[in-house]
């Protein structure tokens, strides 16, 4: 039987432990090279099953062999484009230039958003008394960009996911800022044309890329060293088993922040590099598979090698790879869905 070790539990790494501020997680940087035009999006984790294909790839150890590997199904319903935002450069950073809205905005978006739509003959100002923590967001509508361009730095698109065409039990949608490739020129003509339309992940990946995949992962709650570090137990007749022999010295009289305690486990934001799309599939090749606590995959899917972090339902973010391998373990021409 082999030896349990966890060598990297203590890794310092991911200090701090800390939930999640969201449960949606959101890429910062994009450095992938792609022949798409949009570098990321968002997707819904269905659940896991297996799949068995004949491995190709030359020189692996089980090349010209069928092989059995698990998959993950990430569910990718159409985006809907319902903004555009150009960004400036500032000190430090970046800010927001200008916005621009289309004019057939998702009714369910007035979930997420609090949308105010002034009337004709009102005053700016003198609308209904907003609640507490309620943000209030003007339709933006009239932006000209090409006045704006010698300030413009970047230009994204703001997309919302569309979770009622799903199994989902929920209309909420998530917001997500999809990054454009090209020049300012290039991506404001690229945003103008896709302003108020879906976008499918069709458009966005193809079989055999290389993603990153951002999530926040499943939540364990409040555990001790033992299960959240690995430390190593005391014998049995001593006074306390489950804990570290000493936080810290007499002097200087603090606890160091790299002494294992105990908290939080799980629900943490984690990244994963380079998981490979096996295949992009419709909703009749799983006509089948009814996952647990998901349901049935309505829309388009993602066959993902491997696993990926979080919880079923769980909001998953999408990029091309910023650090490329240039082999894989697997490599297969055709894939066959196995089981659950």
């Amino acid at each position: 039987m082999a030896k349990k070790s966890k060598p990297r539990a203590g890794s310092l790494q991911y200090y701090p432990r800390v939930r999640a501020k969201h449960h949606v997680a959101h890429f910062h940087k994009f450095k992938g090279k792609t022949d798409s035009t949009v570098k990321n999006f968002l997707g819904y984790k269905a659940g896991m099953l297996q799949i068995g294909g004949i491995n190709v790839r030359k020189g692996a150890v089980t090349g010209s062999q069928e092989v059995v590997i698990p998959a993950t199904i990430i569910e990718v319903p159409n985006l809907k484009i319902f903004g555009i935002r150009a960004y400036r450069k500032i000190q430090g950073g970046r800010e927001t230039l200008a916005e621009k809205w289309a004019s057939n905005l998702d009714k369910n978006l007035a979930r997420k958003l609090h949308i105010h739509k002034h009337k004709k003959g009102e005053k700016k100002g003198k609308g209904k008394e907003e609640k507490k923590g309620e943000k209030k967001v003007e339709e933006k509508k009239d932006v000209d960009f090409k006045k704006l361009i010698d300030e413009i730095c970047e230009v994204r698109l703001l997309a919302h996911t569309q979770p009622y065409l799903t199994s989902l039990p929920k209309k909420k949608p998530d917001l997500v800022e999809l990054t454009v490739k090209g020049t300012i020129e290039e991506q404001l003509k690229f945003a103008e044309e896709k302003l108020g339309k879906d976008m499918s992940a069709d458009e966005v990946f193809k079989t055999k890329d290389l993603l990153d995949i951002k999530a926040v992962t499943k939540g364990k709650g409040f555990g001790g060293v033992v299960k959240r570090y690995g430390v190593k137990k005391h014998r049995p007749k001593s006074k306390y088993i489950r804990c570290i022999g000493s936080i810290g010295p007499w002097h200087p009289a603090t606890v160091m922040f790299t002494v294992p305690r105990a908290g939080q486990v799980g629900y943490h934001t984690r990244t994963e590099f380079n998981k490979r799309i096996l295949m992009i599939g419709n909703p009749e090749e799983l006509k089948t598979f009814s996952f647990k606590r998901y349901g049935k995959v309505k829309n388009k899917f993602l066959l993902i090698q491997g696993s990926v972090a979080g919880a079923a339902t769980r909001p998953i973010a999408i990029r091309f790879s910023t650090r490329p391998l240039r082999k894989m373990t697997y490599d297969f021409e055709a894939v066959n869905l196995l089981a659950e």
